[in-house]
């Protein structure tokens, strides 16, 4: 080395994204540029360079650690430490650092990639027939591959992740060592002679012999002649098992929905490519950038209606994905139509993603099983996004964030006060883990890691899982609370769990209301300071409400750790409970007993109109039977025993949902049903609104809105608790005079259009309401959350008419809208508070 007395060392600490992403062969080859000695290797904090050479090359270097930096590496933290010059011969890779630095465990310091689909140099080489891994179903590299489901613990090298048990073989050996390879240290490296293999296996049930064994390609051909016959298989993934049929086969896909008892929920379907998408559904540029983008999420999109109609039996919108692994490519190069691709598991159950457990609980369900002995240490389910126009974002939302992007963090813009464990919800629950930096220092950020979906936790197995995933978390990370924060339900499992953990760990619990846990979290992701106001909307169906009923339609202003309820719904009964849940007409029923009875003075008027077309008589407890039938559908024989429950309160409790409301209107609008999913109903009512549009358009209608546009309501001031109250009796009574007055209701097409116009004046009419309680209010940073806001059209409309009136409006776009989402404000909440 020349110069000598110009030769510099500096120790160089990075925190992020850095490793799993090729970033220690990026450096190796930056050396080499730059002639640079010394080395590099990963340790708990993330990677520590030991550089040294001329003093104009190491700045050269420095600056490229930044500006040419591997596409999946994030740099979050760099520090420089300059030390006297050593003798170095030249740059290596050394081996790990495991030691842990307790001294800066309130730092997020080291950040492990999610699961990335396969990139096009591996697809290249997957399907070139002289290629030595032509068909070979775990091909990957620095760029591509799994990397959140495979690593047991950090650092991420090969020792700590499920290729540990497969040795490489010469010729892979060469390439994980050879810096010119794409495949230098690339972890899960493999292949024919030394990876993984698949398998194929018929359920013991179906009459397989046990020592029958159909290995490799083979095995994949067999599951592709399964599916040819208008079978259903079980393909085991990355973060776990799919279940596939012929999404073109009608009888296969009915054969599915009755062996997954799962009769009208939408599949998300597979599709071989871009092009092919094109064929069944209507993507613009943002969906196909979703679709091919190296986290490959299920994205909603427009119907072509060229399936099987018992894909989304009959819905607007279809799941569509692209493959994402080398056996998904490889499916797809002998299968030639588009699959369902819907997560293997038992009905409310978590994903299955254990080749044991799959050949027992699934057994009944599939026809062959695609197994291989790469393990999955996480489930981590398909990630679904929606496309909604003119909301901030891209338009993305999500509807359900795990593969492809966790375990990436939501970054703060201010240090917290500790480190917290949040519990999240009890139904779409993901749980947190922030981070706290220093609040005292302005260059020092808070940080949040969400979970994947760990889904309801309504049944021992989603629990169980959902605590083993906390526990690895825990572990993973090496994550020391100070706090743990959960719901204020006191009777959700995960609540008592976090009061048992908290008791166990030695540190603090709080309670936080649902409503306030998702401003929160709409604050938090869209960067809202620490001394800003806000006016906050939480719509959405369920959550447990500071006086003991059941809140899900309110208003708040505040900020993020005082947070004043201003405004709700007027309340109603819930006739049955949970029942109620499930049917929207019971729902309605309810209201229109409120209406009828409770505001008969207020609405003498109306009241009298009614009367005239047999709604209900003089006496307030007389209604007629056939005019309700004929609203809510429900027969006569059951609508004595509904009051009786409703006026006594039996198994009534009240709620102030905006969601239920939403499930009335649907039920108006011809609904009359019990849901067989969640949201069932308000996606019925959200395929009424908008127009048919042109293709590659998504569906939108008139932002302008006139009073016109809107149905009546009133917002009251209730002195005494202090809150505007929204009265939708008028709105309800407007609906039912147009359905009433209704002069062809054997006519589909007129009704089609009557209910079209009467869901969209719905949504005008919400919107409407937002505005005026946010004027009264007067607080003009809007941040809008819950699940009712996965709506296509609410947000545009909402958006619209505050910007209107001099508001900034902000959503939940990096995280949901719903449940899936809160546990990033308890997380956040818990990080700001004061000591107590």
């Amino acid at each position: 080395m020349k110069d000598n007395e110009h030769l510099k060392r500096v120790i160089i600490n990075i925190s992020g994204r850095v490793q799993g992403v090729g970033f220690r062969p990026f450096v190796f080859k930056l050396a080499k540029k730059y002639s640079i000695r010394g080395n590099i290797l990963n340790d708990l904090g993330g990677v520590t360079i030991d550089a040294q050479g001329i003093e104009n090359d190491l700045m050269n270097f420095m600056k490229s650690l930044n500006s040419e930096k591997p596409p999946l590496a994030v740099i979050d933290v760099k520090t420089f430490r300059f030390l006297k010059p050593v003798f170095y011969r030249d740059f290596e890779i050394k081996k790990s650092d495991r030691t842990y630095d307790t001294n800066n465990a309130e730092n997020l310091n080291l950040i492990i990639p999610p699961d990335i689909a396969t990139c096009d140099e591996c697809l290249k080489e997957l399907l070139d027939p002289s290629d030595r891994r032509y068909f070979y179903p775990f091909i990957n590299c620095t760029d591509c591959g799994p990397r959140f489901t495979i690593t047991k613990k950090l650092p991420y090298d090969r020792v700590s992740t499920a290729m540990d048990k497969f040795k490489m073989c010469p010729e892979c050996e060469i390439e994980y060592e050879d810096p010119t390879n794409r495949r230098f240290h690339a972890e899960p490296n493999g292949c024919f002679a030394c990876g993984p293999e698949v398998e194929f296996i018929v359920p013991d049930s179906l009459g397989s012999k046990k020592d029958e064994k159909i290995k490799g390609f083979k095995a994949i051909k067999t599951i592709v002649q399964i599916l040819e016959n208008g079978g259903i298989v079980c393909v085991k993934g990355v973060g776990g098992f799919h279940l596939m049929a012929d999404a073109a086969n009608d009888d296969a896909v009915k054969l599915l929905r009755g062996r997954k008892n799962r009769p009208k929920k939408p599949f998300a379907v597979m599709f071989k490519d871009i092009c092919e998408v094109s064929k069944y559904a209507y993507a613009d540029n943002i969906s196909m950038s979703l679709l091919l983008s190296r986290r490959r999420p299920i994205v909603l999109l427009k119907d072509k209606r060229n399936l099987s109609y018992f894909v989304n039996c009959g819905t607007k919108n279809i799941g569509v994905l692209l493959p994402y692994t080398p056996i998904h490519h490889i499916i797809f190069s002998l299968f030639h139509k588009p699959l369902v691709a819907t997560s293997a598991n038992i009905a409310g159950q978590p994903i299955v993603k254990d080749n044991d457990e799959a050949l027992f609980k699934l057994k009944s369900i599939a026809d062959g099983f695609l197994i291989h002995n790469r393990d999955i240490y996480r489930r981590c389910d398909d990630s679904v996004i929606k496309i909604i126009k003119g909301t901030k974002g891209n338009d993305r939302v999500f509807i359900r964030r795990s593969r492809g992007y966790v375990p990436d963090p939501i970054e703060l813009p201010f240090g917290l006060k500790r480190n917290v464990l949040a519990m999240g919800s009890y139904l779409k629950n993901t749980f947190a883990m922030a981070y706290s930096g220093n609040i005292n220092d302005d260059d020092s950020k808070g940080a949040v890691i969400l979970s994947q979906h760990n889904g309801d936790l309504d049944n021992i197995d989603s629990f169980i899982n959902f605590i083993e995933n906390v526990e690895d978390f825990e572990t993973f990370y090496n994550f020391k609370p100070s706090l743990i924060v959960c719901d204020s339900h006191p009777r959700y499992d995960n609540t008592k769990w976090a009061k048992d953990l908290a008791k166990k760990k030695g540190i603090k619990y709080v309670a936080l209301q649902h409503h306030r846990s998702h401003i929160i979290s709409c604050m938090a992701e869209n960067g809202l300071g620490l001394k800003d106001d806000v006016f906050g909307v939480a719509f959405d169906g369920t959550g447990y409400g500071d006086d003991g009923s059941i809140w899900g339609g309110e208003f708040f202003k505040g900020n993020y750790i005082h947070l004043k309820r201003v405004g709700t719904f007027k309340r109603f009964r819930l006739i049955g409970g949970d029942k109620a849940v499930k049917s929207p007409q019971r729902v309605l029923l309810s209201l229109l007993f409120t209406l009828f009875t409770e505001n008969r003075g207020r609405y003498v008027e109306n009241y009298d109109f009614m009367r005239k077309l047999s709604v209900c008589s003089p006496d307030k407890k007389d209604f007629n039977p056939d005019t309700l039938l004929k609203l809510t559908g429900i027969p006569a024989k059951n609508i004595n025993i509904f009051f009786k429950m409703w006026s006594r309160g039996i198994n009534s409790s009240y709620t102030s949902s905006c969601g239920r409301i939403f499930d009335a209107v649907s039920c108006l609008c011809g609904f009359k049903r019990d849901i067989s999913y969640e949201g069932e109903a308000a996606v019925y009512l959200e395929d009424l609104c908008g127009k048919e549009e042109a293709e590659n358009k998504r569906d939108s209608y008139d932002n302008e809105i006139e009073k016109s546009d809107c149905f009546g309501y009133a917002v009251d001031y209730d002195k005494i608790d202090d809150l505007f109250i929204v009265d939708y009796g008028p709105m309800l009574i407007q609906i039912i005079e147009i359905i009433i007055n209704n002069r062809n209701p054997e006519d589909s097409g007129s009704l089609t259009a009557l209910y079209k116009d009467i869901a969209e004046r719905f949504i005008n009419t919400i919107a409407s309401v937002i505005k005026d309680i946010a004027l009264k209010i007067g607080c003009k940073n809007a941040c809008m959350s819950g699940g009712v806001f996965q709506n296509a059209f609410l947000p545009e409309k909402t958006a619209k008419i505050l910007n209107e009136n001099g508001f900034s409006v902000f959503f939940n776009r990096k995280i949901p809208p719903n449940d899936g989402g809160i546990s990033l404000g308890q997380a956040v909440y818990g990080g700001l508070i004061d000591d107590k």
